[in-house]
């Protein structure tokens, strides 16, 4: 991830926060929760077409960072035609 894509990540996660009125902190725990959710449930339930998509977005099988989701997910919305 580049230094312009993590600021602009650390700057999501200070809107986010900003407008829900809480901590960044609580935030990232809120998304990290989910992250850890759907990739375990991709695994778990046998879903390989989830897999498929996690697989796709991180090739190196590792569960992703907060911040490295979000940047996977802006970069699918800034590419998708």
């Amino acid at each position: 991830m580049t230094q312009a894509e993590m600021k602009r990540v650390k700057e999501t996660l200070a809107l986010l926060a900003a407008r829900d009125g809480c901590s960044v902190a609580h935030i990232r725990k809120a998304i990290q929760a989910s992250i850890d959710d759907a990739w375990n449930r991709a695994w778990t339930q046998g879903n390989l077409q989830a897999q498929a998509y996690w697989k796709q977005l991180f090739p190196d099988g590792k569960k992703p960072s907060v911040e490295e989701f979000i940047a996977a997910m802006a970069h699918q919305v800034k590419t998708r035609k």
